[in-house]
């Protein structure tokens, strides 16, 4: 069980994703957690990341029972969408499959995902070697919905030369469909890579303003509810004690 000394980390979460998100800032995680190594403690904010690697075509009947048993146990992660991804043979060609959904409001996160993808992970649909990986979703800069759900595309399938090292050694290339899925944690706003800072290009501005607009309306609000208050006490005062 995971003990920390905050009194809320849905705030938190929400917090540090507005700062990445609108700010392109990346705050350090402040937190202290009971029986839990520092590295484990600093990714508490982080979604649910699974795989899988089926080297033996006999243990097949056994992918399924291992993935939901995964699912379930990076549920505490993030457990309002989730998805799997996998590369099955077709044609004696790889061909990525993929298979998300969004949890509801009463229906379990797992048992959903598993019906979903059940025609992918039937045993007579495993073959070895093959490679599964699976994700479990908290939405914090965006809502809750499918196009936000892992596994994401990275690229699409398109017929690229790659090359391979032969048992010999030496390396030829071929013609070869390609396509590459993605899971992740935290959020993608903005990267770093060679000193420089990139992310969400043309929308910058778009999200300072919202921004401000939202800091406005909550001090509006604020006060509001002080003005709103104190006269209404006064009032009071006035009408018992005059």
């Amino acid at each position: 069980m995971l003990q920390c000394n905050t009194p809320n980390l849905g705030t938190l979460t929400t917090g540090r994703a507005a700062l990445s998100a609108y700010l392109h800032i990346r705050t350090p995680h402040a937190l202290q957690c009971e029986s839990r190594p520092s590295y484990e403690a600093e990714s508490i904010f982080f979604c649910g990341n699974f795989g899988l690697l089926l080297l033996e075509a006999r243990h097949s009947d056994k992918v399924r029972a291992i993935l939901t048993k995964m699912v379930r146990v990076t549920m505490m992660r993030g457990a309002q969408s989730a998805g799997i991804a996998t590369y099955t043979p077709v044609n004696s060609q790889l061909v990525g499959r993929r298979c998300r959904v969004v949890n509801g409001k009463r229906t379990d996160l797992c048992d959903v995902l598993m019906k979903k993808c059940a025609a992918m992970l039937k045993p007579g649909s495993i073959h070895a070697p093959q490679l599964l990986q699976g994700h479990t979703r908290f939405a914090t800069t965006s809502i809750s919905a499918l196009p936000g759900c892992h596994p994401h595309q990275w690229t699409p399938r398109k017929t690229l030369r790659e090359w391979r090292q032969t048992e010999n050694g030496t390396w030829q290339s071929q013609l070869a469909p390609t396509e590459t899925f993605i899971t992740h944690n935290g959020d993608l706003d903005f990267f770093e890579l060679h000193g420089g800072r990139s992310g969400l290009r043309g929308w910058g501005l778009v999200l300072y303003i919202y921004t401000f607009i939202y800091i406005y309306l909550f001090f509006i609000y604020i006060y509001t509810y002080i003005y709103i208050y104190i006269y209404t006490h006064i009032y009071i005062y006035i009408y018992i004690y005059i």
